[in-house]
């Protein structure tokens, strides 16, 4: 929890966190794998111990079990840092997340595309075939409108 706060911290205080939430995803899955190999180590180390030394006080297991695991948490921390693991993680979840971006951008136009193309025809189409119920959609007129409406509706007078 307190590992995750610090790349929680790190996200929010970029240039724009909204963009960066491949960074934030990649962060977040390294600082977990590392936590819980510290975790396992830890407590591997202590089972070992207690195979060797034989009868142990349970708060002995615990605090044993803890200290190690903060110390391997802290071994990887310093040897991630000198190779550049959750570095290398952030680049290539800011890349896949970028081009998640691009498609749905790209899928999103085609879309917006589409949508145009058969809003224009289907207002031809209704130019062309009822000018009535055109003007009650289309017609800049408000009063052109409303008689458009009241005449769809059975009112047969002017204005």
């Amino acid at each position: 929890l307190v590992s995750a706060s610090f790349d929680v911290h790190e996200f929010i205080v970029t240039e724009d966190p909204e963009e960066n939430w491949g960074d934030l995803l990649g962060t977040l899955g390294v600082t977990f794998v590392k936590v819980w190999a510290a975790g396992y180590l830890g407590f591997l180390a202590v089972g070992i111990t207690l195979a060797f030394v034989g009868s142990f006080p349970i708060w002995g297991v615990i605090l044993l079990g803890l200290g190690l695991s903060v110390i391997f948490g802290y071994s990887l921390d310093i040897i991630d840092n000198k190779v550049g693991f959750k570095k290398s993680i952030k680049k290539i979840t800011h890349e896949f997340a970028g081009n998640i971006n691009h498609a749905y951008q790209w899928t999103y136009q085609k879309i917006e595309s589409r949508l145009n193309i058969w809003e224009d025809d289907f207002q031809e189409s209704i130019k062309k075939n009822d000018p009535l119920g055109h003007c009650a959609l289309y017609c800049s007129s408000y009063k052109d409108r409303l008689y458009s409406w009241m005449h769809a509706f059975g009112w047969k007078g002017g204005y």
